[in-house]
């Protein structure tokens, strides 16, 4: 046998070792295990309205956003459902040297990170958020407003509406 045979005859086997699943070490007649989607989440937790106020300070300290400064913090009782539900108010100054439609940009994510922190950490009881943005460089501010999202495959803020002011 020459060396050509020798490498189709070793293809061949390889191809057969992989299509019948010899060597994955498991003991299911040839079948494939799936893997389940992961639909584990975060442990909810339920904070008091001092604890959101120092998670959140938290948060923005550690991530310290470039000419960012957080001005309230202000946690009111959500009055559409029961205890212990919020409505959280954040608002920043940013003094910066960008165009309108990149700091507007970059406000919208800033936002949407400090959210995606709270929901990641399992924060269920805010139901709304707003963020409010002191834009000093364009003289205006600007409300994203986010939602609470429970859904089946992730628990996250979505916004619902950006109001600019003059």
């Amino acid at each position: 046998m020459n060396k050509k045979h020798c490498l189709v005859l070793l293809l061949i086997g390889l191809v057969a070792f992989v299509i019948t699943g010899c060597g994955n070490g498991n003991d299911n007649n040839g079948e494939i295990a799936v893997a389940e989607p992961e639909t584990t989440f975060p442990e909810r937790v339920y904070p008091s309205e001092i604890e959101l106020e120092g998670i959140v300070t938290d948060i923005v300290q550690y991530h310290s956003f470039p000419d960012v400064t957080l001005s309230e913090i202000e946690i009111l009782p959500n009055p559409e459902i029961a205890e212990p539900h919020h409505l959280l108010h954040i608002t920043f100054s940013y003094d910066h040297e960008l165009a309108e439609d990149e700091a507007k940009r970059i406000m919208e994510a800033n936002s949407s990170r400090i959210l995606g922190i709270l929901s990641h950490r399992g924060i269920a009881n805010v139901t709304n958020a707003t963020v409010y943005w002191n834009d000093e460089n364009h003289n205006r501010t600007i409300e994203y407003v986010f939602r609470y999202r429970n859904g089946r495959r992730q628990n996250r803020f979505s916004i619902v509406e950006i109001i600019e002011h003059e």
